[in-house]
C-alpha cells in the first residue's frame, strides 16, 4: 500500500511539472495565429503594430509586485526576438493601458520580468536591450477593456519618432518648396479623428507617386510625390 501510494505521488508529480512546462506553450497557442511576430534587427516597416483589447481578471502583481493593471491569463501578444541592442514596445490608448513583459524559457520559466505603467502619460513604455528568445507580452488596463495599439521600434524617442501627441522632440525644420500647395484639398480626402475613435485602425485607399521629387521638402524625403498633400 505504501508503495502504491508512493508511486501514485510520484505520477502526479511528474503530471504537475509536465503541466508547467507545457503551460507557456499552451498560452502560446491561445494567443491566436495572428497574434505574434518575428523581429530581426533592422526589421522594416518600423515600427510594427498591433490592435486589440486591453484588461482581464488576473492583477499583473501577481506575475510580479512591481507590476500594474489587470490582464489575462493567455498573453495579449508573443514576440520572437533575435538580440537586439535597443527596441521599444508601448501602448497606446485613450484610457490607462500598462505593460507586463517577460522571456519564456525551454522549461516554462520566466525571466527578464519587465513592466511599466505611466512613462507615456498615461500609455506604458518598456525599452532597452533584449537578449534572443519568445516574450509574452500582456497589456493591462484599471478598468474596462480598451482598445490600444502595440508599437514595436528600434527608434528612441531622441529619435523625435512618437506615436501619439507630444511624444518625442519635434521634428527638424525642413526647407520646403514653394510649389507645394498645402491649402489645397488633399487628393486622398481628410479626416478628423479624436481620442477612442472606431473603427481602429482608420484606413485610408490612394494613389501613391506624383511628378515632385520628395527630397525638394526635406534632406531625409525619397521617391516622387504629389505636389498637393
Amino acid at each position: 500500500m505504501a508503495r502504491f501510494t508512493q508511486l501514485g505521488f510520484s505520477h502526479y508529480l511528474i503530471l504537475l511539472l509536465t503541466a508547467f512546462i507545457l503551460a507557456p506553450l499552451a498560452a502560446a497557442q491561445n494567443a491566436g495565429a495572428d497574434n505574434y511576430v518575428t523581429l530581426e534587427p533592422g526589421f522594416f516597416p518600423d515600427p510594427y503594430s498591433y490592435t486589440s483589447f486591453a484588461g482581464g481578471p488576473i492583477p499583473a502583481a501577481n506575475y510580479d509586485p512591481f507590476c500594474s493593471g489587470n490582464i489575462t491569463q493567455d498573453p495579449s501578444f508573443i514576440l520572437y526576438l533575435d538580440d537586439f541592442d535597443y527596441l521599444r514596445v508601448e501602448a497606446i490608448s485613450a484610457e490607462d493601458t500598462t505593460l507586463l513583459m517577460y522571456r519564456v524559457l525551454g522549461d516554462g520559466s520566466r525571466v527578464d520580468t519587465r513592466c511599466d505603467d505611466d512613462t507615456l502619460g498615461f500609455n506604458p513604455l518598456l525599452e532597452g536591450a533584449w537578449d534572443a528568445g519568445m516574450y509574452f507580452i500582456h497589456v493591462g488596463s484599471y478598468s474596462g477593456s480598451p482598445s490600444f495599439s502595440l508599437n514595436i521600434t528600434e527608434f528612441t524617442l531622441t529619435d523625435g519618432v512618437g506615436f501619439e501627441s507630444g511624444n518625442g522632440p519635434p521634428p527638424k525644420p525642413q526647407t520646403i518648396s514653394s510649389q507645394l500647395r498645402i491649402t489645397e484639398v488633399p487628393d486622398g480626402g481628410s479626416a478628423t479623428l479624436y481620442p477612442g475613435f472606431t473603427p481602429d485602425p482608420y484606413v485610408m485607399s490612394f494613389v501613391a507617386g506624383g511628378s515632385e521629387q520628395a527630397s525638394q521638402y526635406g534632406d531625409t524625403c525619397f521617391g516622387n510625390v504629389n505636389s498637393k498633400p
